[in-house]
């Protein structure tokens, strides 16, 4: 180990927990490993080993690469290269918390390292998928026709949810779709199937006309109709193309239909060649992973930030009413004031300009008091709030951004004092207790929390731009199937993750 890259050997030093880094050259305070197990290194490369009982070694892993490599700038041993001597890390001093709270943090930045490690992975697949961009681009002419033509009719059978397992088993290992949305139309695992390598779609209800191509062999309700592979072979790229149009054939007297009839007309746009339709499945199916994969992220992420809490030591904290950590003041009206550059809020978000603020100079936390109640958002000064809002000022050392994060892990359902419309009232915002730390951890932690809420907007950003590019491709090949709407793919590039 002298290097990022890992190399494998057939023979070991070592076996032990232990944290390395490189010695000298390029890599010197930048390369750092933790290990527990059996590994072999270069002579180049130092080894901790062999930590007191009072120091977590994974803890001691990020922190040291945190900080080391400041050290080796200050007190290089520079010749022709930088380099570390014994001393520069025997000698260096650590801060650390109480054991439990080491092994609580470096649970947490593991997990953070697995998040950096899926981007890294996220950016050599969009790398390949530029070239599969590339690849499937106008090489045939396309033809029309019609679904019947194409493939067998048929729809799925009645199965009670209660004969479905939630989890795949060995019993039960078939998926069943059905007309929900949620997870794809996913409603839980049988013991049987009924067909493979197909294409469904929804045939009644709010859902009717969205089509999905069903790899591998599954099980579909009544609700389901069902094309199965004759003269050509069904897949995810036939699937796209009648996903883009089916809805226009839904009939929507009463209950909303697309039955085996009316799908059996329908005319679409394809490929003459097999090899175009293939790469093309290739393409949409590895945009369908990359969306899967965001919306993974987005809802990890939200999960993690929800957790947090649990990782922070909270006994020097103080307890204290949410009355004293923020004031909470009252929106009113706005009509009788003028068009102008300061923005007012309600609970939805921004509304219009007007020409005075309630708050010029404090920032401030929008808490719905009526309707939408569980949705607080930060306001920054100057801003004017409608009477429907309140906006909580942060008191004296109380940082905004920490502020913020309680109230938003605050349930404000269970603080609804109405029958009807959802609303709060001051009385029962300013009595819930919350814990507050000191006004420098406040702050730190606020700054995170931030950093958090930053990296969820732009996944969420990322996921709706995929969304659109997929939709605008879906456009120019099945709908609008021009050569000069299809060359525009040709200017699409998806090199750095930044391209999102």
């Amino acid at each position: 180990m002298r290097s990022p890259i890992i190399e494998r050997s057939n023979r070991y030093l070592y076996d032990e927990e232990a944290v390395l880094t490189v010695g000298d050259g390029v890599g010197t305070g930048k390369v750092f490993h933790y290990v527990n197990g059996k590994y072999d290194i270069h002579q180049r490369v130092y080894r901790l080993f062999d930590f007191s009982d009072d120091i977590d070694a994974k803890f001691f892993y990020h922190w040291f690469s945190e900080n080391f490599y400041n050290r080796v700038m200050y007190m290089t041993a520079k010749t022709s290269v930088d380099s570390v001597r014994l001393e520069m890390i025997a000698d260096m001093e650590i801060t650390a918390p109480s054991y439990d709270e080491q092994k609580k943090i470096s649970s947490y930045l593991d997990n953070f390292d697995n998040l950096i490690t899926l981007h890294q992975c996220k950016c050599n697949y969009l790398l390949r998928l530029k070239d599969c961009i590339f690849s499937f681009i106008v090489k045939t002419t396309w033809e029309q026709r019609m679904v019947s033509q194409l493939f067998k009719v048929t729809r799925g059978y009645v199965l009670a949810a209660t004969q479905t397992e939630t989890e795949k088993t060995d019993e039960k290992p078939y998926p069943v779709y059905s007309s929900q949305t949620k997870d794809k139309g996913l409603m839980g695992y049988y013991k049987d199937y009924l067909y493979e390598d197909a294409i469904t779609w929804t045939t009644d209800g709010a859902n009717a006309g969205t089509v999905n191509y069903r790899a591998g062999k599954f099980y579909c309700t009544n609700v389901c109709g069902v094309l199965l592979s004759n003269e050509v072979k069904a897949n995810q790229m036939i699937a796209e193309a009648l996903n883009n149009i089916a809805k226009r054939y839904v009939s929507y007297v009463g209950n909303p239909k697309l039955m085996n009839n009316v799908m059996a007309d329908i005319v679409i746009q394809m490929p003459i060649q097999v090899e175009e339709r293939e790469q093309l499945s290739l393409f949409f199916t590895n945009i369908d992973n990359l969306i899967t994969l965001h919306q993974c992220k987005c809802n990890y992420l939200l999960r993690l930030k929800d957790c947090i809490f649990s990782f922070i030591v909270k006994t020097t904290w103080e307890q204290r009413k949410l009355g004293e950590v923020v004031d909470v003041c009252s929106g009113r009206d706005y009509k009788h004031l003028s068009e102008g550059d300061i923005p007012v809020y309600g609970t939805g978000g921004y509304m219009l300009s007007v020409n005075q603020a309630l708050s010029y100079d404090e920032d401030a936390i929008g808490i719905g008091r009526k309707g939408t109640i569980d949705k607080p958002y930060v306001l920054k000064s100057p801003f004017w709030t409608v009477d429907t809002l309140f906006y909580a000022v942060p008191r004296d050392k109380i940082a905004l951004n920490f502020a913020f994060d309680i109230v938003q892990n605050i349930d404000w359902k269970k603080k609804d004092e109405s029958t009807g419309v959802p609303s709060l009232s001051k009385t029962a915002i300013n009595e819930i207790d919350v814990l507050i730390p000191k006004y420098e951890e406040q702050h730190a932690l606020g700054q995170f929390f931030n950093d958090i809420d930053n990296l969820i907007t732009l996944h969420q950003s990322k996921l709706k731009l995929l969304k659109q590019i997929k939709q605008s491709m879906e456009n120019g090949l099945f709908i609008k199937n021009t050569t000069k709407n299809r060359k525009e793919l040709e200017n699409m590039t998806f090199k750095y993750e930044s391209d999102f």
